[in-house]
C-alpha cells in the first residue's frame, strides 16, 4: 500500500511540474523588450496587443496608452519575466461641467462633472 502512494505521489509531482513549465502567454515577443527608464506613453495598435520578450518598469516610471481608432483594451504579453515596481495607467480622464469623462483605453466616456 505504501509503495502505491509513492507511485501516486511521484507521478503527480512529474506530471504537475510539466504543466508549469510549458505556459505560454501568447506573445510572438515581436515588440522586442519593454524597459521604459522614464514615464511614458505607449501607442496602441490596431488590436490593442502588446507583443514584449520581457516587461521591466522600474519604480517611479509611469506607463500610460493612447488608444487606438477602434478602442481597443490593452493587452500586455511577454514571452518572459515580468517585473512591475512602477504604475501601469489606464484610467480616463474626469468630467466637467461642459466635457463628459474620457474613458481610458477599451473604456467609454461617462457623463458631465
Amino acid at each position: 500500500m505504501f509503495k502505491k502512494i509513492l507511485l501516486v505521489m511521484a507521478s503527480c509531482l512529474v506530471f504537475c511540474s510539466a504543466a508549469y513549465a510549458t505556459f505560454n502567454s501568447g506573445s510572438t515577443g515581436t515588440d522586442g523588450p519593454f524597459n521604459p527608464t522614464a514615464s511614458m506613453e505607449v501607442v496602441l495598435p490596431p488590436d490593442g496587443v502588446l507583443n514584449y520578450t520581457t516587461v521591466d518598469i522600474p519604480a517611479g516610471v509611469t506607463v500610460t496608452f493612447k488608444k487606438n481608432a477602434a478602442n481597443t483594451p490593452v493587452f500586455m504579453l511577454a514571452t518572459g519575466d515580468v517585473n512591475i515596481a512602477g504604475t501601469i495607467d489606464v484610467a480616463g480622464k474626469g468630467a466637467t461641467s461642459l466635457v463628459p469623462g474620457a474613458g481610458g483605453p477599451g473604456g467609454f466616456a461617462g457623463g458631465y462633472g
